[in-house]
């Protein structure tokens, strides 16, 4: 009762709400490859780590799915993705990770969503994405980390939030990690605000870094090389550092209200 998961086919309830023979009988009808639809169904960590076991490829051991929704699901506990392949869309939009979202050296073959998605913490370090990918709206409470991610396409991380409000004094300090990213298209961090970041980068992007509108709340430092890097109307609330290589910088209307330098990063 009152339960949004979406059905298991033939079945009246979710995948969390199936009885023990019923759940057996399903992920038995699975194997490496298959299309899952788990919408706003809840998750134990006990619970993915079934599902996931069901998608694994008898010869590496590691989790392929095809396309993947999981929008709306509620991850309780640590949800471990990583190594998992998803051949097709994935499908993560407004999702709720309460605890560690792994997606270590995860490979995206097809476009990815992650829009709206609330992680208490969030590690994307290695993984690929092939095709285009969403971060809008986003939110990581504590650290997020993308060190050494490769984004082949678009990535979007509009009116991201990493990091909780602003506290000084008592509170746990959060990073937004993207050291040794590589970006061969556009990186949109438009409108995103970065709570507690002190380091953003270094990073390199083959096109066009965008921080329109973005806020940084502590003082920073980053260091980027990338094309162009358009900061018109960002707002930096303390003391910040641009290290940057290659790159033409718009700052137009950009809000400096402490020291601020802009200086080039020498070596690669």
């Amino acid at each position: 009762m009152g339960c949004r998961g979406i059905r298991i086919p033939g079945r009246n309830n979710c995948l969390a709400h199936l009885a023990p023979a019923h759940r057996t009988a399903y992920l038995g009808t699975l194997s490496a490859g298959a299309d899952i639809d788990h919408r706003s169904t809840p998750f134990t960590h006990r619970l993915l780590a079934e599902l996931l076991n069901a998608l694994r490829d008898q010869t590496t051991s590691l989790p392929i799915i095809d396309r993947a929704r999981f929008d709306g699901a509620r991850f309780d506990g640590e949800a471990d993705f990583a190594d998992a392949t998803f051949n097709g869309p994935a499908e993560f939009d407004g999702a709720l990770f309460t605890d560690y979202g792994r997606f270590k050296a995860a490979h995206f073959e097809s476009t990815s969503s992650f829009a709206g998605v609330q992680f208490s913490e969030a590690s994307f370090e290695n993984a690929v994405f092939v095709s285009a990918t969403r971060f809008m709206h986003a939110k990581f409470q504590y650290d997020s980390r993308f060190m050494r991610a490769q984004f082949s396409d678009l990535a979007i991380f509009v009116m991201a939030r990493f990091g909780g409000v602003v506290s000084f004094e008592g509170s746990v300090f959060t990073e937004a990690r993207f050291s040794g990213t590589r970006f061969e298209n556009i990186a949109d961090f438009s409108n995103a605000t970065f709570s507690r970041t002190s380091n953003l980068g270094p990073f390199v992007c083959a096109s066009l870094v965008y921080l329109e509108g973005a806020v940084f709340e502590a003082p920073v430092t980053l260091e980027i090389a990338a094309s162009t890097v358009y900061c018109a109307g960002t707002r930096w609330e303390h003391r910040a550092e641009l290290r940057l290589r290659y790159a033409d910088l718009d700052l137009r209307y950009a809000v400096l209200s402490a020291p601020t330098a802009v200086t080039f990063h020498a070596v690669p």
